[in-house]
């Protein structure tokens, strides 16, 4: 009987641990992308998430963050590299350039050039 309750004890004190762990609130103008092994699976947010820790890695992208231009779809922003849509669409960039977060899409996230990199560097 003595160890049902100890056993039971154990598991409230388990839980109200986790659970401030588990939930977060993402305001209007971030977004946490979702990636396993390595690969962005989507968008969440904005609003209140519930997210169980160390299944997926979340990155937290705010807009106006800056970031990297590797490629025409793949940028590096808060040290990952994620996929993004340029905007304006008809301006191509000198690789690498400079970008910011711009804003967000049901396709992902949307970067504007900010400028591009000295080739010398």
């Amino acid at each position: 009987m003595l160890t049902q309750y100890i056993i039971l004890l154990a598991g409230a004190v388990l839980l109200i641990l986790l659970i401030p762990q588990c939930v977060k609130i993402i305001h209007e103008d971030e977004r946490l992308a979702v990636l396993e092994m390595g690969r962005m699976t989507g968008l969440i947010g904005p609003g209140l998430q519930f997210i169980l820790p160390g299944t997926r890695t979340y990155v937290s992208v705010i807009q106006g963050d800056p970031g990297e231009l590797l490629g025409p779809k793949i940028a590096h922003i808060n040290g990952f590299h994620l996929p993004v849509r340029l905007e304006p669409v008809d301006r191509v960039p000198v690789l690498p350039s400079l970008v910011r977060v711009a804003g967000f899409s049901e396709q992902g996230i949307l970067v504007e050039c900010v400028e591009e990199l000295a080739s010398d560097q």
